[in-house]
């Protein structure tokens, strides 16, 4: 497989979890917004932590949107925008959850498959045409 090869694969592949994300996000959100618009009488938060996580998921899901709008358009920043979600994730989590960042979870699952992408662009991704 040529470079332009693997690049065309890891474009659609990152595509589809960005999509995937999107949809994640959204699942969530109108899971967990009923929570803290309706919450539980004898719940002593009183959907405090649902309404701190979708604050958290919405900008999220944003940021996910624009990557993926970024790899459906071929734009040229299409793979520095895979950092997008995550500098949003833990930027926002920053402001209102502050042990967010000390999760081992948080690291490995967020911010690994951006930071490939974005990292695979930076040794093969200026190589290839547009």
């Amino acid at each position: 497989m040529t470079i332009d090869g693997f690049l065309r694969f890891a474009e659609g592949a990152v595509k589809w979890i960005d999509l995937a994300a999107v949809a994640l996000g959204l699942v969530l959100c109108a899971y967990l917004s009923p929570a803290f618009l309706w919450p539980d009488a004898g719940h002593r938060h009183g959907g405090a932590y649902q309404l701190l996580f979708v604050l958290i998921v919405i900008p999220t899901t944003v940021s996910a949107f624009l990557a993926w709008l970024g790899m459906c358009r071929r734009a040229a920043w299409r793979w520095w925008a895979q950092l997008l979600p995550v500098a949003v994730f833990f930027g926002v989590g920053r402001l209102f959850y502050t042990s967010l960042g000390d999760s081992a979870w948080a690291y490995s699952f967020v911010a690994g498959l951006p930071l490939i992408a974005a990292c695979a662009y930076g040794f093969f991704g200026r190589r290839s045409s547009r």
